[in-house]
């Protein structure tokens, strides 16, 4: 019986890890078809309405492929999701609790790294979702990015790793999982134009936050066990970013 329970699991990944790239191929050549589009690739701003589509494409990935697993493949289980486990009250609290500190953490922890880079006189990586945020002024794609980035990422990202894959790297130990996952997640916000080996140190140590932050959404969903509350940490977090970017006129 552990044997046949063994077997379909290792069957479920597989099928899992297909899915996934079955949707990174059609969402990148989605991608790529929109940004032919005469209105984006003719703008005056058509490199950032580029970066945009691809942000977005890219994104998608991780919000379609855990929907394809829930309602083809039943996985995972929608229990494991939660969305109707705990009370509300208890929920919220935790959401905002967590992302209280959590802001808190990675500030400081943001601020070590830069001045750590200044003072080895490496360069300063930063996302070029945020930098692309901060400079543009073109209202279509200030709001476009907005709503990626507190919307469309937060929902996408937290279905991903911690509703579709946290649940397929459990059975080898809650711990494993959250550290392999979390430093997925940190990867995936790596971001650096630099290709010089000081470039991509700087970038990969700039995932460090992210990392710490995955933590503290994986604490979320433990505690209240419904996927509800990292969904709405990540939010409000991203908002509060969005809000230091760009301040609040745009909301």
């Amino acid at each position: 019986m552990a044997d046949q329970h063994s077997s379909h699991y290792e069957a479920k990944g597989f099928e899992v890890l297909a899915v996934f790239f079955l949707c990174y191929s059609l969402m990148t050549l989605l991608g790529l078809t929109v940004e032919r589009i005469p209105v984006f690739a003719e703008s005056s701003e058509s490199a950032l309405w580029t970066t945009t589509i691809r942000t977005i494409a890219f994104q998608m990935v991780f919000l379609v492929s855990p929907l394809v697993c829930y309602f083809f493949l039943k996985f995972p289980a929608p229990e494991n999701l939660g969305l109707t486990r705990g009370p509300a009250l208890k929920i919220l609290s935790w959401t905002l609790i967590t992302t209280l500190v959590a802001i808190l953490v990675c500030y400081v922890i943001n601020k070590a790294l830069h001045v750590l880079l200044e003072l080895n006189h490496l360069p300063v990586a930063e996302q070029v979702v945020v930098s692309n945020l901060r400079d543009s002024t073109n209202t279509s794609i200030v709001y476009t990015m907005i709503a990626t980035i507190t919307v469309l990422a937060p929902l996408a990202e937290e279905l991903f790793f911690r509703g579709l894959l946290y649940h397929l790297l459990q059975k080898r130990g809650r711990i494993m999982a959250c550290v392999v996952i979390s430093v997925l997640f940190g990867l995936i916000h790596y971001s650096s134009n630099d290709s010089s080996v000081a470039g991509i140190l700087s970038g990969l140590i700039r995932t460090v936050p992210m990392m710490v932050l995955s933590g503290f959404l994986f604490a979320a969903y433990i505690v209240t066990g419904n996927i509800l509350a990292p969904v709405g940490c990540h939010f409000l977090f991203n908002l509060f970013g969005v809000i230091g970017i760009k301040g609040l006129q745009f909301l």
